[in-house]
């Protein structure tokens, strides 16, 4: 579910996001939107195109995968999968840049430790309230990409 979100003045001048493209930014702030209040949620190229982009002049799903792998490059999103084969992303900054009145816990499973740990994040993600990793704990196959860096299609 969408949820309202707020850009604060630091966006346009803060090192995570002054110089990205205008699209990976645009992009980086409607991910906000589609995330749950940890920072996470389902992901697809397609659908991040399609909730984001799909009605925006000029965009095409090629043009929103690039913005994808340059946020992904960034390390300001992550994709993984769960072992049944449904990708999620998570947001490590989001915390940062959006604070939820009445934040409810994330349905959707944190992404793997050696993930975050792969990019060198020491704290793993807040989890929900079915405990850590929720229903998918232990159940992953690691990030979607491979490790080569790119997002999937």
């Amino acid at each position: 579910m969408a949820r309202i979100r707020s850009i604060k003045p630091e966006f346009c001048d803060s090192e995570d996001t002054s110089t990205l493209s205008p699209l990976a930014a645009l992009t980086f702030a409607g991910l906000w939107n589609i995330a749950d209040d940890e920072g996470r949620g389902r992901f697809g190229t397609i659908l991040v195109h399609g909730k984001l982009h799909a009605v925006r002049p000029g965009v095409t799903p090629t043009k929103t995968k690039r913005a994808l792998d340059e946020l992904l490059k960034r390390k300001l999103l992550l994709v993984y999968k769960t072992d049944d084969g449904t990708s999620f992303f998570y947001i490590p900054t989001f915390k940062k840049h959006q604070h939820p009145q009445k934040p409810q816990p994330s349905k959707i499973p944190p992404p793997p430790v050696e993930l975050l740990e792969k990019y060198g994040m020491s704290t793993v993600p807040v989890h929900s309230e079915n405990g850590p990793g929720g229903e998918g704990e232990g159940r992953w196959r690691g990030d979607v990409d491979g490790g080569e860096g790119g997002v999937p299609t």
